[in-house]
């Protein structure tokens, strides 16, 4: 008898031991992560190339929309978007015609949780009335994993900067530098001709798309946040012969509705805009040149011109 009361109290301690050895690896797990996450916290501010006064050493894909976020003049129109987004407007002739004062934060490939993370950063440090949200990055051929996987990088890269800008001691140390073409408040002058020679692409349809659960899901949150910073935000689709078409209209269309505010298709006044594919296009139908974008910012700032009392910042500086 008393040699089973003693294996049952070796097991009983064989067992104590290794529950103890268990917690004791469990907390080394949890002291390693909190550790990890501590260090890539600590980094992330190290590297952060706002606080760090370094803007100059952003590769060109993230520099646009970091510069508005820093911008010390008032930006009174936002615009927001991937490549299309950056051909849509040209700031220095809307100030110089009707002193409005825009900035365009494009991004190459920008994704709509990405828009969302920087519409939050600029408009920490600005107040414009008007976010103009070019809509390519809404409608895109892509797929739901896809979206959620680029939607997850965005929440990471925005949290924790590190992430994005790991790249930029290699800047530092003369390694590499961005190549950073002339630009005016995000705005690159094209000025090559690539004619569009395909047909007509806004055939009227009752076609329409759905748009992925991320999409849906930023364009509340953003709307929710124009809401409550009391800004206008409106829809805007660049012209583009090969990304657009009459079923995205009509989505972009019925969105635009549901949520209660505008949206301006220029696909659907190539004509009174004036474009001609042979001369507006930079290269064959994706994006306009100087010349279309020019067209374009004519019809845009009479629109804003006609439906806000945007200042006249002409005689600021």
């Amino acid at each position: 008898m008393q040699a089973s009361d003693n294996n049952k109290a070796i097991n009983i301690e064989e067992k104590k031991n290794k529950d103890d050895g268990k917690t004791l690896g469990w907390i080394e797990i949890v002291i390693f992560l909190l550790s990890t996450l501590g260090i890539v916290v600590l980094m992330s501010r190290i590297m952060d190339p706002k606080r760090l006064g370094i803007i100059d050493e952003i590769s060109i894909n993230d520099r646009y929309v970091v510069e508005a976020s820093v911008e010390e003049e008032p930006i009174d129109v936002l615009v927001i978007g991937d490549s299309e987004a950056m051909v849509l407007l040209s700031p220095k002739k809307m100030m110089d015609d009707k002193g409005i004062s825009s900035f365009v934060a494009g991004q190459y490939g920008m994704r709509i949780s990405e828009a969302y993370y920087a519409i939050k950063d600029i408009i920490a440090n600005q107040d414009p009335s008007v976010i103009l949200l070019e809509t390519n990055m809404l409608v895109l051929d892509s797929s739901e994993i896809y979206e959620a996987n680029m939607t997850f990088n965005a929440l990471v890269q925005h949290e924790f900067p590190i992430v994005k800008y790991h790249g930029m001691w290699k800047q530092e140390l003369g390694l590499t530098k961005p190549e950073l073409p002339e630009h005016f408040r995000g705005f690159e002058t094209r000025d090559v001709i690539a004619p569009y020679t395909g047909d007509e692409y806004m055939i009227p349809s009752d076609e329409s798309l759905n748009f992925y659960k991320s999409t849906d899901y930023y364009m509340d949150k953003i709307c929710e946040l124009c809401k409550e910073e009391g800004i206008t935000l409106i829809l805007v689709s660049s012209t583009s012969p090969t990304n657009f078409n009459y079923a995205k209209h009509n989505a972009l269309q019925a969105m635009a509705d549901s949520k209660g505010i505008s949206y301006i298709d220029l696909n659907l006044v190539t004509d009174e805009m004036g474009i001609d594919w042979q001369t507006d296009e930079l290269d064959g139908g994706d994006h306009v040149n100087i010349s279309g974008t020019i067209k374009q910012t004519d019809y845009i700032e009479k629109y804003l011109s006609e439906h806000f009392d945007l200042p006249d910042r002409r005689g600021d500086n």
